[in-house]
């Protein structure tokens, strides 16, 4: 059952009384995807030259109706999975951050669905 869509005014309320750990900080809302059958996670990093490399992967470990993170799995079981579908676009997002001045290290969550994948989060 998916919840009951809500109007703007209580939406806004609910984000104006959600505790926050530090002044100014906001939350995350996130879609709700059905069928969630994996959620690997990418560690990139974006060297000095521009060239984006995958550090490691692993599963983030999901429980509950909810799905809920609870912990991490390392490797991730969807390596095949990972490099045939996925690592060329996250590769790509390492170039568009280049150009945009940023050297460093990303990660990036995906949700897998028994039909496709999605890109939920990257950090």
């Amino acid at each position: 059952m998916k919840p009951e869509i809500q109007k703007h005014s209580d939406i806004q309320y609910i984000f104006d009384t959600i505790p926050q750990r530090l002044k100014g900080s906001g939350i995350t809302v996130e879609n709700w995807f059905e069928d969630v059958i994996a959620s690997p996670s990418l560690q990139f990093l974006v060297n000095s030259s521009g060239e984006t490399k995958l550090l490691s992967t692993h599963d983030q470990i999901l429980e509950g109706k909810e799905k809920w993170f609870v912990g991490s799995k390392y490797p991730s079981t969807y390596s095949d999975y990972i490099n045939s579908n996925v690592l060329s676009q996250g590769e790509k997002l390492g170039r568009y951050f280049f150009s945009l001045g940023f050297i460093g290290e990303f990660g990036l969550d995906i949700i897998m669905t028994p039909d496709t994948h999605y890109f939920v989060e990257a950090n």
